[in-house]
């Protein structure tokens, strides 16, 4: 028959009566290593790690609760359960003994049964806590994995997309270039603004992969405004659908043709609120207004504004 090892605990007290009882009374359930003062035991943790100590407070030179704020401090002990000992029935000291870290106070003298049910206790409690922190860290990296493994999805599912998606608005642009009835250039424009409008989405799941990697990133590059608010019109206008819907445009003439900052940010932003108001408006208008204001130095900045004839964010959930 296989005999398990027993769990060693550590006994601090400079009293060799109050030592030998404690070794007595837990003997028979755990081997049971003693220290005659704060010093010693410091000495025994360097080379031992115990499930529990059994620490008294009152002890020359350094008493327990120094011994303890020591331990504490040390990151290869600092989890080891401590239990106070002490004949001080002050309820500052038992308060002491909780704020250092101890997990359980045991007065003296010792009572048998209460002190090995405390010691069993305490025993139980800490191995349940690091056996759900390793229930925590084994599901956290499950989710970990999973999430890594559908950004990558979505990464290579929106690449895959972008490819021929860029060379059907390619095809669109080329297409608006050639004489052709009315009718074929409003089908060619809602074939380019839905495209725009599937890019943007695209994009969109992308930034969401990279916001879920912690990678998401602003690419600062000189960009045209005139064609920045041509694809925001496009795109717009695209989603409307049968809306009987109005889209009004105000762009400012004192914008800079050319701007430095990242256009597709700019375009995400905006086409996602004029997305919102076409959403929730059914008649009437939707309103894009595009100006500047001075920045910092000779910088500029441009601004944007979004309205709608919706009916607007309800009174009750404007807090929110």
């Amino acid at each position: 028959m296989e005999i398990s090892e027993k769990e060693t605990v550590l006994i601090v007290d400079d009293d060799s009566i109050n030592l030998f009882l404690a070794k007595k009374m837990l003997g028979k359930m755990y081997t049971v290593d003693c220290a005659e003062s704060g010093r010693q035991a410091l000495r025994y943790l360097k080379s031992h790690i115990p499930v529990l100590i059994l620490m008294d407070i009152q002890m020359p030179e350094m008493d327990g609760f120094e011994t303890v704020e020591r331990i504490k401090a040390d990151q290869r002990l600092k989890d080891i359960p401590v239990i106070f000992l002490t004949a001080d029935r002050n309820p500052g000291t038992e308060k002491k003994c909780f704020d250092i870290g101890a997990v359980d106070y045991v007065p003296k003298p010792f009572v048998p049964d209460v002190l090995i049910s405390r010691v069993g206790r305490s025993i139980e409690l800490e191995k349940h806590r690091k056996h759900l922190e390793e229930m925590v860290e084994d599901r956290t990296a499950e989710l970990l994995e999973a999430l890594r493994v559908k950004s990558d999805f979505l990464t290579n599912m929106s690449h895959g997309i972008r490819t021929p998606l860029n060379g059907v608005l390619g095809m669109a642009e080329m297409a608006l270039r050639e004489d052709m009835t009315p009718a074929a250039r409003e089908c060619i424009h809602q074939i380019r603004g839905s495209g725009k409008k599937l890019l943007v989405m695209i994009n969109d799941i992308l930034d969401y992969s990279d916001i879920e990697k912690g990678k998401i990133k602003i690419t600062p590059d000189v960009y045209d405004t005139a064609a920045l608010a041509e694809d925001i019109t496009d795109t717009v206008s695209g989603s409307m659908g049968n809306k009987k819907l109005e889209f009004v445009t105000d762009i400012s003439p004192e914008i800079p043709r050319w701007l430095t900052g990242d256009c597709e940010r700019v375009k995400q932003i905006m086409i996602n609120l004029l997305d919102n108001a076409v959403k929730f408006t059914e008649h009437g208008q939707i309103g894009l207004k595009l100006y500047c204001v001075p920045g910092e130095g000779d910088s500029i900045v441009l601004k944007g504004e979004v309205s709608d004839t919706g009916e607007g964010i309800r009174e009750e959930d404007i807090p929110r």
